[in-house]
């Protein structure tokens, strides 16, 4: 939906001010208006605002254009000078833009060019430059067309995929009987873990499922590799595992650690700290928002086999296609450094443990006592 509405509305606005600009131009053609003919083929910088000063308004509408179409340039502008800023410049883990000294020489750069040639022969310039440039960026932009059409269509069968996966995850809920009551959801709703909590239920319940399965597809054949390792930004463990499929996208599940800020309807859970963990499920598209924190072994097993079983028909439906990516090798990012949803300005890094609690029953963490819980 966000790409159809990126793609659909600015090119709405282009067909409806040509449109309605066009044919009033043409109006004036037709009509015989041979002066604002000749002034348009003579002078065409002058022929737009010439057109508004035939309309009522013309003080208000010809400055509306001069602001519009200075924003237009200026934000065309700033993106391009941060587009080249960073095809120009290394990346680091913390800022994947370039440096703003950087952004600053390609905005002097493109301003001083686009300057230059209206010097040179205004409009003409321009116009031969971006024939001259846009051309051979037309076949780039069809080749994307074309990548676009292939990933909403993967995209696509990756989603019926899961729908056809979900009579098996739903025999899996029902095999798996009364072992989650709804107290124990309720308490996992409810409560808040901290960096501690979140590093014990990693190390003992949700890394020993998950390399328990990568055991068992290892023993069944397949390409697997499992690892653990470290939050780059706090001293919390993950666990990652990872199926790979010849000409086919890898399956891919990690229990990943994502910092989040303790919202305010926590107040009366009267939080030790003002950020909170929750163990998402990272696949190679990211977090697919799945908190499994307080889960059981058996459960995060069951959510992989889900998961994998969903790839499996995915990777039926695509057929001999293989992977959209085809031979192109994809980096698969271990770390998700941009993850987090706190504001590390305000809030508190957590580098020294607290109490710990249950895993599997955060009753204990960090709300007022026991006493006003059961209340």
């Amino acid at each position: 939906q966000f790409i159809l509405g990126v793609l659909l509305i600015p090119l709405s606005y282009i067909i409806l001010l040509i449109s309605i600009f066009g044919n009033g131009a043409l109006a004036f053609f037709r009509a015989g208006d041979e002066e604002f003919l000749n002034t348009a083929i003579s002078n065409p910088e002058s022929g737009f605002f010439n057109l508004l000063l035939e309309y009522p308004g013309q003080s208000f509408s010809i400055g509306l254009a001069v602001v519009t179409g200075l924003l237009f340039y200026v934000t065309s502008a700033d993106s391009g000078s941060l587009v080249m800023a960073n095809l120009t410049s290394k990346p680091s883990i913390n800022d994947s833009d370039g440096a703003p000294w950087l952004r600053i020489f390609w905005a002097i750069v493109t301003g001083a060019l686009t300057l230059a040639m209206l010097f040179i022969d205004g409009v003409y310039t321009l116009q031969a430059a971006t024939v001259v440039i846009g051309l051979p960026f037309s076949i780039v932009i069809y080749l994307m067309m074309i990548s676009l059409y292939k990933v909403l269509r993967t995209e696509g069968q990756s989603f019926d995929s899961k729908q056809a996966a979900m009579p098996g995850v739903l025999s899996s809920i029902r095999d798996a009987g009364g072992k989650s009551t709804w107290k124990q959801r309720l308490r996992r709703r409810m409560s808040f873990a901290t960096a501690d909590q979140t590093t014990k239920f990693i190390n003992e319940v949700a890394t020993p499922a998950v390399e328990e399965v990568a055991q068992e597809l290892t023993k069944l054949g397949a390409n697997v590799t499992c690892h653990r390792g470290e939050h780059p930004d706090y001293p919390i463990p993950y666990v990652d595992l990872l199926v790979r499929f010849a000409n086919q996208d890898e399956f891919k599940y990690q229990p990943y650690p994502v910092a989040y800020n303790v919202p305010n309807y926590a107040s009366n859970m009267a939080a030790v700290k003002e950020i909170f963990f929750k163990v998402e499920v990272f696949t190679l598209t990211g977090s697919q928002g799945k908190d499994i924190m307080g889960y059981t072994g058996d459960q995060i097993i069951a959510d992989i086999l889900d998961a994998y079983d969903a790839h499996v028909l995915y990777m039926s439906m695509i057929g001999d296609k293989g992977s959209p990516s085809g031979i192109v090798e994809v980096n698969i990012p271990d770390e998700w450094t941009d993850s987090d949803q706190v504001d590390t300005e305000t809030s508190t890094i957590p580098t020294v443990p607290e109490q710990t609690s249950s895993i599997n029953d955060p009753t204990t963490r960090n709300d007022q006592g026991g006493a006003d819980h059961e209340r």
